[in-house]
């Protein structure tokens, strides 16, 4: 981008540019540094025509709206026919979830409210012709689960996402499972242990999707730890481990840090427990942020 910007200066196309920032955000969201990618990611929402308010009253005036939206939308049935997205849409749906991911480690505020108008948006567009749509709209339920906002709310966004799974479409599936395991781990579904698929990680690491890959084997150790099947969210935490070490990812890292604490602590290893804790501080202040 700097060699780009160096020979063409005011000559330089703006659409060239925002396709390098996105591969630039795309590196920093690999690598699990969210801070820089939502940064990058902003410039190239911004380039597509994607505003964000700029006030506090703004801002909160467009969250009631897309509250009141999303609440009409999957309350009241609509026979509406709706478009399919366009590229641009697809592109704009795609890195606005990537962005929502990344926020909810860094400000919890602000993917509340970016993620409420992803919603919103996903609900203008017909679900079945939307890339990725699926995954995308079942995320949103982990806004309401994650956050304990409303595990009701969250379960009606799951539902709606399974009325477009088709049959034999094991990637959709796959991806709406994660979504799943996360609502049940949180909402408290321990009874029946969750069935873990190996194949679900392996699908994400190979679309280079770390985030999702790390959630996965992150809500099935919640769920294994409220158990108390120790050994089972041991396994889990490796897997974690792994991704982290592997392809060098700061979020798997800080995550593992985060589980293992909390496994310890429950098992009652406090002396272990105590010392991974503050190999986690270290790492975070290391980083310079909060990866939980």
């Amino acid at each position: 981008l700097k060699l780009y910007l160096q020979k063409y200066a005011d000559a330089a196309d703006p659409a060239k540019i925002a396709m390098l920032e996105r591969k630039i955000g795309q590196a920093f969201y690999n690598k699990g540094h969210y801070r820089d990618a939502v940064d990058y990611f902003d410039k190239v929402l911004a380039y597509w025509g994607v505003k964000r308010p700029k006030t506090k009253l703004s801002t909160l005036f467009y969250f009631v709206v897309d509250i009141m939206v999303m609440i009409k939308n999957l309350y009241i049935s609509s026979r509406k026919t709706k478009p399919a997205p366009t590229e641009r849409d697809n592109d704009i749906l795609e890195l606005t979830h990537q962005k929502g991911a990344a926020l909810g480690s860094i400000d919890a505020q602000r993917m509340v409210m970016e993620s409420i108008r992803l919603l919103g948006t996903l609900h203008k567009f017909d679900l079945s012709k939307v890339r990725d749509g699926i995954n995308l709209y079942g995320s949103s339920s982990a806004l309401f689960s994650f956050s304990g906002l409303s595990f009701p709310v969250a379960g009606k966004i799951l539902d709606y996402a399974r009325g477009y799974l088709k049959p034999g479409d094991t990637e959709a599936a796959a991806k709406y499972d994660l979504w799943e395991t996360l609502y049940n781990s949180l909402v408290g579904n321990w009874e029946k242990e969750p069935a873990y698929d190996g194949s679900i990680v392996n699908r994400y690491l190979q679309e280079g999707d770390l985030f999702s890959a790390t959630a996965y084997n992150y809500f099935n150790t919640i769920a294994a730890t409220g158990r108390s099947d120790f050994d089972k969210a041991r396994i889990f935490i490796d897997k974690i481990d792994e991704i982290a070490e592997v392809y060098e990812n700061d979020y798997a890292r800080g995550i593992k840090y985060l589980l293992k604490s909390g496994l310890l602590l429950k098992s009652r290893q406090l002396d272990e427990a105590f010392s991974e804790t503050e190999g986690g501080i270290f790492f975070s202040s290391r980083v310079g942020r909060n990866p939980g």
